[in-house]
């Protein structure tokens, strides 16, 4: 049986369950509101499935064998649940004192509707990404349906996680009966499934849209922008060596003698840092090297070139052998060169590369391990062909609670994470780049990029202090950009915040001269906090070391037939499994 057909008989098997199921509820005369709301959802998922049979001889995706998995495990569920009312019932009608029964009986009822219900929303959902995505796959769609689809994937997506959240924080209070610890544990499997199917078809519409913009650049997302009159200017810096402070700091990096240790992890990471921050001018004879910002840039240059201006909306600068892509507003950049990987993120150092808070924290963790191990053998185990290395603003995986080997509360030395201003900061700063601080904590400290500052090693007051001060700040010339795009093109929809600029517009007028006082800043700790799930990662120093150690080993065995990466999530893997078992 090929997948295709598997995928169809379990599709009837989860339909005929379904039509069971349905029929039960509604012999057994169950009225309650939750019993109600029940029955329109197994409804609902029933109809999701006569239009998934439509399509599904269409659909060649490689999700087949999970999308099996997941209709039998929902039939299976349906099947469960049915028995297990026809049991309460019949219990029901053999007891004398039925009126006692049915109080006692009636929370834990409650509770297994409760538990039914969320697996029922989340197949549902995922089935219903299912459907969209043959939508995607066979029909013309514009970027304004495109949006439409991406924000019901991820409402998908967030319900998995939320679920997956709920179920594993049941387990972790061991307060369960073992055989319901283990219904639970299977639970959360199969809800992983359904999350890859949600991931691997929200990366499938986020591609047809790229090519959408690609070819259509009328929907509402402005292209990547040639720049008039900049060729000359850049070339000249090109032509610049770089700094004898600079240069020194890339012979440091050619050291293989440092200790493997956290501690000196942490050294390169704080080098790196004051470079990019308090010593910036001792290590950048021209202002305009190094990493900046885009709008940071625009301002820099507009200063130097006065006769070449340019404006901060949707362009990025990098060095001659990288290529910048904007797709979505979302930058990524690529190295083109043949050169090692040591001489492609040297370069990114030396020459004007305009990037983002994410991106910069990745190229500090790349320097930090340059620093640890030395040039030579990270150039010999790090190698990328033409254009595969790529530094991208999306740098966090999807958060899985259920996944993890520790709680976000470690005492981990070194996390990334990312810090949210107020709720309402694109509206006061439409173009403003401090909505967020993604950053590097290391101990009580966070390492942020701020191009300009002379301070980026903060503790967690500072940083909340540094946060409202940008929320307080004069509008700039980037916001004034952005609001004039707005102004020009009312009917656009803005690819992330999913509204027409026309009500972008109205919200940067009644937040034109607004500012925040210390109570009403403290006041959003929580939402900000809540804004921030997902965004954090805990560095597993050692390992890191053994994932190092091990492909090292290997290249001068001449046995590399794992990469790094794969070293290090082989290991995590055991370790996630030995949790579970």
């Amino acid at each position: 049986m090929n997948n295709s057909s598997a995928c169809s008989a379990s599709l009837a098997f989860a339909t005929k369950s379904a039509i069971d199921l349905l029929e039960t509820l509604r012999s057994h005369s169950l009225k309650s509101k939750s019993w109600r709301d029940l029955i329109k959802e197994v409804e609902s998922t029933k109809k999701i499935f006569a239009s998934l049979d439509e399509r599904l001889t269409i659909s060649t995706d490689a999700n087949f064998l999970r999308l099996t998995y997941v209709l039998i495990e929902y039939g299976t569920a349906c099947d469960n649940f049915k028995k297990r009312i026809v049991e309460v019932h019949d219990q029901g009608n053999d007891n004398n004192n039925r009126q006692k029964n049915a109080c006692k009986s009636g929370k834990s009822q409650a509770g297994e509707v409760g538990k039914f219900r969320r697996l029922v929303n989340c197949f549902t959902s995922t089935l219903e990404v299912v459907t969209l995505a043959s939508v995607v796959q066979n029909g013309l769609l514009t970027a304004k349906d495109l949006i439409g689809i991406r924000t019901i994937i991820n409402c998908a997506i967030d319900d998995l996680d939320d679920l997956i959240q709920e179920i594993n924080l049941e387990l972790l209070e061991h307060t369960l009966p073992l055989s319901e610890m283990e219904c639970l544990k299977h639970d959360i499997l199969v809800l992983r499934d359904c999350r890859e199917i949600c991931v691997s078809f929200r990366e499938f519409v986020h591609q047809i849209d790229g090519d959408l913009q690609h070819n259509n650049n009328d929907a509402g997302v402005l292209p990547k922008r040639d720049i008039p009159n900049m060729a000359d200017p850049l070339s000249e810096l090109y032509n610049q060596p770089p700094s004898d402070y600079l240069n020194a700091y890339f012979e440091t990096l050619k050291d293989d003698s440092r200790k493997w240790d956290i501690d000196t992890f942490i050294e390169g990471l704080q080098y790196l840092a004051r470079i990019m921050g308090s010593e910036r001018d001792k290590y950048y004879k021209n202002p305009l090297n190094g990493l900046h910002y885009a709008a940071s840039f625009a301002e820099l240059w507009n200063q130097k070139h006065p006769q070449q201006r340019i404006d901060s909306l949707n362009f990025a600068i990098c060095p001659p052998d990288w290529s910048s892509a904007i797709e979505n507003r979302c930058l990524d950049l690529t190295y083109m060169g043949d050169g090692p990987l040591s001489q492609a993120l040297n370069e990114i150092f030396q020459w004007p590369t305009t990037a983002d808070c994410a991106i910069v924290c990745q190229l500090e963790f790349w320097m930090s391990i340059r620093y640890l191990i030395g040039d030579g053998l990270f150039d010999r185990i790090f190698t990328y062909q033409k254009g595969e290395f790529t530094l991208s603003q999306y740098c966090y995986k999807p958060f899985d609670p259920s996944n993890i080997e520790y709680g976000l509360d470690s005492q981990a030395r070194i996390k990334m994470k990312a810090i949210y201003n107020h709720p309402s900061y694109l509206a006061k700063h439409p173009g403003g780049v401090a909505r967020l601080e993604h950053v590097i904590q290391i101990d009580d400290k966070h390492i942020i990029f701020s191009s300009g500052a002379r301070q980026n090693i903060l503790t967690g007051e500072e940083l909340e202090v540094a946060l409202m001060t940008a929320y307080n700040a004069p509008r700039s010339l980037a916001d004034e950009e952005e609001i004039c795009l707005y102004t020009k093109n009312p009917e656009d929809i803005h690819p992330h915040l999913i509204k027409p600029f026309g009500s972008l517009l109205q919200e940067a007028k009644g937040f034109a001269e607004h500012s925040l006082s210390e109570i009403e800043w403290r006041d959003t700790k929580v939402e900000r906090q809540k804004m921030a799930h997902g965004h954090h990662l805990i560095l597993n120093f050692q390992r890191l070391c053994t994932a190092l150690e091990e492909s090292r080993d290997a290249y001068f065995n001449q046995s590399m037939r794992m990469d790094v990466f794969n070293r290090a999530t082989e290991l995590q893997s055991s370790v996630l499994r030995s949790k579970w078992n």
